[in-house]
């Protein structure tokens, strides 16, 4: 049972990374590393989260996205 909370946990954890690859945010790195060590409290997560939802994008990317290039 506990190896099963486990995993799920560790899933539910990674959701702001994934978001993060998804919209090829700039500082995907420094987030990963964020998402890794404060991840576990439920504030740090929301964090992450905020930040890999409304953080920039990496600039190439969003200039092709939105047709500059």
């Amino acid at each position: 049972m506990s190896t099963v909370l486990t995993v799920l946990l560790g899933i539910f954890s990674a959701i702001p990374f994934v978001i993060a690859v998804k919209r090829k945010h700039a500082n995907i790195t420094l987030l990963a590393v964020l998402d890794l060590f404060i991840s576990w409290t439920i504030i740090g997560w929301f964090v992450v989260l905020t930040w890999a939802i409304w953080g920039r994008s990496d600039p190439k990317e969003y200039a092709k996205q939105s047709g500059v290039m």
